[in-house]
């Protein structure tokens, strides 16, 4: 508050040196405008309140006895502009929060070490980096990021297989991410981008897909918010499960890379509401079982036409896409900042050849990305 307590000593001067020249006056009685005088008094009371304010109802105060300057000067005028230079030394009637940086300074600190720590340190380190998120968020509030980064963290446990972890922690700043709102975007892309970039160095990133991810996120700015209307290109089809569904040792959950289905598939959104699901072809999935394979079996893809245009209607709830198709059935898609994503259970399904194994199932998300 030492910022208050310094301006303060400005702050009485210019209420009374604005007067509202009350000479006594001699002949017809006239009834006085006395505007300016309560004007004035008004804005030395606004200005006791305000020198006694605390933390809590600082804003308040402030915001008040500004307030009661603007109305000074518009009853009484401002010659010398010394109303207007305690209005401007109000600022914007905020108090500087130092715990807030030094905690967000901890934060960063605390993170570095954690990313660095070894399996003799590591849950130490973890703990330490929870309790300074919890304190940043007690200082500084929190958007839902900072939480989000906590419950990652999960109870701190070294998990024999870090990147499982480093996966279980990018689905989670996915699903933050997929819920987005305008005024958290740029904190939970920001976070997204920072989890696939740590599943990369945990993991790696054989295929490039979680670097194309990143790549398609941007620099995490509102502009980067596309609306719905337009043509949306199918880019990728995500299983939950690692596969190798071309056979070549390298298994991936990005199975649309790994085929030539799916070729030309969209969806188009008009603004009237209505709009257009064009397929061209459908992937068939059958398997052979090959123990000398990387997950124990030979993936046979079939691509049949369809070149198959299904119109909808749709409406938009939140982040959420309705799409009524032609026959009843409705689809649901999910709109993060410049994705589309469409989810269905177990909607991916191998079948054995020889029918002496059961089918493969997976759930399957077929990906979006504005044309």
């Amino acid at each position: 508050m030492m910022i208050k307590k310094r301006l303060l000593r400005l702050l009485f001067v210019p209420l009374f040196l604005v007067n509202c020249d009350n000479e006594p006056y001699e002949g017809e009685l006239i009834v006085e405008d006395n505007s300016c005088e309560i004007a004035t008094q008004a804005s030395v009371s606004a200005a006791e309140d305000y020198a006694l304010a605390s933390e809590e109802d600082f804003s308040i105060l402030c915001q008040a006895y500004r307030d009661a300057l603007e109305n000074q000067i518009e009853k009484c005028g401002d010659e010398d502009g010394m109303l207007q230079t305690s209005i401007d030394s109000l600022g914007e009637c905020s108090i500087i929060n130092e715990l807030c940086d030094e905690a967000i300074i901890a934060s960063q600190i605390a993170r570095q070490n954690y990313l660095a720590a070894q399996d003799d340190n590591f849950e130490g380190l973890c703990n330490t980096y929870k309790d300074t998120l919890e304190y940043q968020i007690e200082v500084c509030g929190d958007d839902g990021s900072l939480q989000t980064l906590i419950n990652e963290l999960g109870n701190c446990e070294l998990n024999a297989d870090p990147c499982e972890e480093a996966i279980e922690a990018t689905g989670i700043a996915e699903e933050a991410y997929n819920n987005f709102t305008e005024d958290n975007f740029e904190a939970i892309c920001n976070a997204y981008k920072d989890a696939l970039m740590s599943q990369i160095e945990i993991c790696g990133d054989i295929d490039g897909n979680l670097q194309l991810i990143i790549d398609q996120l941007g620099d995490c700015v509102p502009e980067d918010i596309v609306p719905i209307e337009g043509t949306w290109v199918l880019n990728f089809i995500l299983i939950s499960s690692q596969l190798d569904i071309d056979n070549d040792e390298q298994e991936t959950i990005n199975i649309y890379a790994e085929m030539n289905c799916h070729e030309i598939e969209t969806v188009e959104f008009y603004e009237d509401g209505t709009g257009e699901f064009y397929r061209s072809t459908l992937a068939n999935y059958s398997y052979v079982n090959n123990s000398g394979s990387a997950d124990g079996v030979d993936f046979i893809v079939t691509c049949s036409e369809l070149n198959t245009a299904i119109n909808f209607n749709w409406v938009r709830v939140d982040n959420n896409i309705f799409a009524m198709l032609e026959g009843g059935t409705t689809i649901t898609f999910l709109k993060s900042p410049n994705v589309l994503s469409l989810f269905i259970p177990d909607g991916f399904s191998a079948n054995n050849v020889d029918n002496i194994s059961p089918n493969i199932i997976h759930d399957i998300s077929y990906v979006y990305y504005k044309e």
